[in-house]
């Protein structure tokens, strides 16, 4: 393990909760503190689709590296977001074969003794099981982002449960949060006080949600001003403690 470098992966067993824009905006937010490798772990390959704007099984992504000999650094992709710049390894359907049933310890074997890097950032699919379970065991710090709907609940809570079985914390992070305060009705306040309840000393913040952030994620010539970083990903950088 290559010392004082810090993992962090994205996981929430709900579909649509919001990983891949979260995981991008982590890379990004990274990016402006060291090097960064981020790597897209789910077959869905959305996170591939925002920064490559496209996927294909031609290019080699993460698939080829679990299953064959290649090296990490023939599957890198230079990623240049205006004056962020990171690394990425990419996905598509092909992992679907065996991300179900995938050694728990096959990430860590593979991207153990990769140098050069102070931050790897992984994706995962909506599941806390075979891929998703992997990346937790090698991950330093997990974000399970989370949109405040009752729908959304009992997934996260079961993420929760799942990554405390393998001795692993889960931090929520809630995605467009506002304080409720003392409002003592409407709906959206109700379910906001039942999820931080539920989820108590596992909420570890929030972050926006809205177009600013899907242009974020999703233009690439977009220019980051000092604004938009500070604004955009110094929430994110509070929240992982970097």
């Amino acid at each position: 393990m290559i010392k004082n470098r810090k993992i962090f992966s994205v996981i929430n067993q709900k579909g649509g909760s919001g990983k891949t824009h979260t995981s991008a905006l982590i890379a990004m937010a990274l990016a402006t503190k060291g090097k960064t490798l981020c790597i897209d772990a789910d077959p869905q390959a959305g996170l591939t689709s925002f920064m490559l704007h496209e996927v294909s099984a031609n290019r080699l992504g993460l698939f080829d590296l679990l299953t064959g000999n290649k090296k990490i650094e023939d599957a890198i992709i230079k990623i240049k977001r205006h004056k962020l710049e990171f690394d990425f390894i990419g996905s598509d359907y092909r992992l679907d074969a065996i991300a179900s049933n995938l050694d728990p310890y096959a990430l860590q074997r593979k991207f153990k003794g990769v140098k050069g890097y102070d931050y790897l950032v992984f994706d995962s699919p909506p599941t806390v099981q075979g891929i998703s379970r992997a990346i937790a065991m090698f991950s330093d710090y997990i974000v399970v982002p989370a949109d405040i709907s009752k729908a959304t609940i009992e997934p996260t809570l079961y993420t929760l449960r799942s990554l405390k079985e393998i001795k692993k914390k889960g931090n929520v992070v809630l995605l467009g949060y506002k304080d409720p305060g003392d409002e003592p009705k409407g709906f959206a306040a109700k379910v906001t006080r039942e999820f931080l309840e539920k989820i108590n000393s596992n909420f570890a913040g929030s972050i926006q949600r809205g177009v600013a952030v899907q242009k974020a994620v999703y233009e690439a010539d977009m220019i980051w001003t000092e604004k938009k970083i500070y604004s955009l990903l110094k929430p994110i950088l509070d929240i992982l403690g970097e």
